[in-house]
């Protein structure tokens, strides 16, 4: 298979199997050598035995006996190892991770190598759906259960935030809000974006989201707008014959020397450099071997103090924690507002940040109202307020 003319490896979907329409697949394998490769899923690598290296351009990893790594969907690696090994592989289609995060689709980071053993009950659960999977084959109805279980985990404990913001508490609606604007971000990277621009129309003061973007992720919010541009730019570079500068533009960087800058923070080694290096990997060394289930003696999960179900129910949260409240709350803020009372009282009264209170208004009205439009609206409120008092008084004096 080719793309802009230049030739794409794809014997790895060949001889990994994954069963076309089903949401999830698992297959336990030798692995030899891979070609630099990408595809439309999350891939797991659980290691059973031996030493296996997985090479993503931003690091490398060596991977031994019960080490865990996640490559994120349609991310570059290679997977290789000279030694005797033993690896479950597993797939998760992104439509289905798509399907459960909706505009949360966030970036993962989950690993558990020897460098970072956090989060083990956490991956716990995860190899224990994987080898379900494994051990029973199920229908889809029941592969698709196995996906939400394993998405969710990721979703609420393996997203860049959570990643980065171990053991600090932000809540579960600066978290959406963060996520919907990286989203916005991945899609909109080639356009002129500015800090200013995106704190307007999210209707959140710009000296608190740049301050919100360090807190949770770590990352300026220029730093994670040249993280984006950077990954759009590689994808151009490995698929592509584009001259640099092209490739720089349509990555949405001004100038090349900002795409330069952007290769040398991420991946340590200019586009040159990185461009030659996978290109000159022309064949497969060994390939991957399936093994038959069967015969091998699959990792058994002990656990002394919980259940899985008790695992599962306390690290994946109710989803309606992130899309965070109900539409009776909702008329209830909207209504107030339009009554005249006064964002802060409001936020007071259902204890709800700023920026959620505006985010509903914006949606119940169909329009983005800005806090020029809201005080304007609140002083004709006030204004209206006093004319009635006046004519009650009135009223009363008559009377």
């Amino acid at each position: 298979m080719t793309e802009n003319g230049i030739e794409l490896n794809r014997s790895y979907y060949d001889e990994i199997l994954y069963t076309p329409g089903f949401s999830i697949e698992s297959s336990v394998c030798r692995i030899g050598d891979t070609l630099l490769h990408q595809h439309d899923s999350l891939e797991l690598i659980w290691v059973t035995r031996g030493e296996v290296h997985v090479d993503t351009i931003f690091e490398e990893n060596v991977l031994k006996a019960e080490d865990f790594l996640l490559v994120e969907i349609n991310d570059f690696h290679r997977i290789y190892s000279n030694t005797d090994n033993e690896v479950i592989i597993t797939h998760i289609n992104a439509g289905a991770v798509n399907k459960i995060c909706g505009r949360r689709f966030p970036d993962f980071i989950c690993e558990w190598i020897e460098s970072n053993r956090s989060h083990g009950e956490k991956i716990d659960i995860i190899k224990e759906q994987i080898l379900n999977l494994i051990h029973n084959r199920p229908e889809q109805h029941q592969a698709d259960v196995t996906v939400d279980n394993i998405v969710r985990i990721l979703l609420y404990n393996f997203n860049f935030m959570n990643y980065h913001n171990a053991g600090k508490s932000f809540s579960a609606a600066q978290e959406t809000r963060l996520l919907e604007i990286e989203n916005y971000l991945k899609k909109n990277y080639m356009k002129k974006i500015k800090l200013s621009d995106i704190s307007r129309n999210a209707n959140i003061d710009m000296t608190y989201l740049s301050h919100l973007f360090r807190e949770i992720s770590s990352f300026t919010f220029m730093e994670h707008l040249e993280y984006i541009r950077t990954n759009a730019a590689l994808n151009l570079l490995l698929k592509s014959e584009l001259p640099v500068s092209q490739i720089a533009l349509e990555s949405g960087f001004s100038d090349v020397k900002y795409l330069y800058r952007g290769f040398k923070n991420w991946f340590k080694q200019t586009p040159g450099s990185i461009r030659k290096k996978y290109r000159i990997q022309k064949t497969v060394l060994k390939k991957i071997e399936h093994l038959d289930e069967n015969n091998i003696k699959l990792p058994e999960i002990i656990r002394t103090h919980k259940s899985s179900a008790d695992l599962l129910k306390q690290y994946i949260r109710d989803d309606n924690v992130l899309s965070c409240y109900s539409e009776e709350l909702r008329d209830k803020v909207t209504a107030e507002y339009l009554s005249g009372t006064r964002v802060t009282d409001i936020m007071s009264m259902y204890n709800l940040p700023r920026t959620t209170v505006y985010h509903w208004i914006n949606d119940k009205k169909g329009t983005q109202v800005g806090i020029t439009e809201y005080q304007s609206l609140l002083a004709e409120n006030r204004r209206l307020k006093i004319e009635v008092a006046m004519l009650k008084k009135r009223l009363e004096e008559k009377e």
